[in-house]
């Protein structure tokens, strides 16, 4: 799913991006602390380093693009789609006020129920936009014209960079705020 974000507008005067460039970001153990569950916009809180990241990349033309499966793991827990996008406004707010600017957010909503109807069983097998599936990498690049092999994917998971990988995405591995590089030889 899409959650439109305003134009990037800082100053009174427009983010120019340029190219098709864009950096993909995960949103927990990313962007953001990883609260299971959080439902509470207060407790959302972004890690060091990385909004310095966004703003050096923004100035240089590239546009800003969080793709999670938040979507996924918090409606399993009972969050609903509002709880969810409250998260997600809070986390534009707290960049914004930064000066960091976010083109789009991408989550993962799909889930499965398990024939018993008590525990919740992903469909991991078919949905096509929960990581490492890159459903959410090709609908950022059909919304906003991107050019996926110009792009970077960052996260803290492997299943973040499997799915840069698997659309020519170069990708980084951040670990409490320190990069690791993917592994890849782009």
């Amino acid at each position: 799913m899409f959650l439109p974000c305003p134009n990037r507008h800082q100053s009174g005067h427009l983010v120019t991006q340029s190219g098709g460039r864009a950096c993909f970001w995960d949103l927990d153990g990313t962007l953001i602390q990883d609260v299971p569950r959080n439902t509470d916009p207060d407790r959302v809180r972004l890690l060091p380093d990385v909004t310095e990241w966004m703003r050096a990349l923004s100035l240089d033309g590239w546009r800003q693009v969080i793709v999670t499966n938040k979507g996924a793991s918090t409606v399993k827990g009972g969050v609903t789609h509002d709880q969810l996008a409250t998260i997600h406004e809070r986390v534009l707010e707290l960049l914004a006020v930064r000066g960091i600017f976010i083109d789009g957010v991408y989550y993962c909503p799909h889930y499965d129920r398990s024939p018993g109807g008590a525990d919740a069983e992903w469909n991991v097998d078919q949905c096509p936009c929960r990581k490492p599936r890159p459903g959410m990498l090709f609908a950022a690049r059909d919304d906003l014209g991107l050019e996926l092999d110009r792009c970077w994917m960052v996260g803290d998971m492997n299943t973040d960079a499997e799915c840069g990988r698997s659309v020519g995405c170069r990708t980084l591995l951040i670990d409490h705020g320190s990069i690791k590089h993917s592994g890849e030889t782009r």
